[in-house]
């Protein structure tokens, strides 16, 4: 009887983005694999090709991993 399940709303934009934050400030904050400044740099290293260059994912800071928002600030464009 209910909606049936949205993959974008749902996972994309739900629990997804929170994984993500969690895993990424575990991996640059507690366990110190890497910084934020190499995890910026191999995004803006990483070919996105032409269709998806307009979507390359912004920079992420420390500010944004540490804070209670369960968000890591991405969007996309879409075409």
């Amino acid at each position: 009887d209910g909606m049936i399940p949205d993959i974008m709303h749902d996972v994309l934009e739900g629990c997804l983005q929170m994984l993500l934050k969690y895993l990424l400030k575990h991996l640059v904050v507690q366990m110190k694999y890497f910084s934020v400044d190499t995890l910026n740099a191999r995004i803006r290293s990483f070919y996105f090709g032409s269709v998806d260059s307009a979507n390359r994912p912004s920079s992420i800071t420390l500010d944004i991993l540490t804070s209670q928002n369960i968000s890591v600030n991405q969007s996309c464009k879409y075409m």
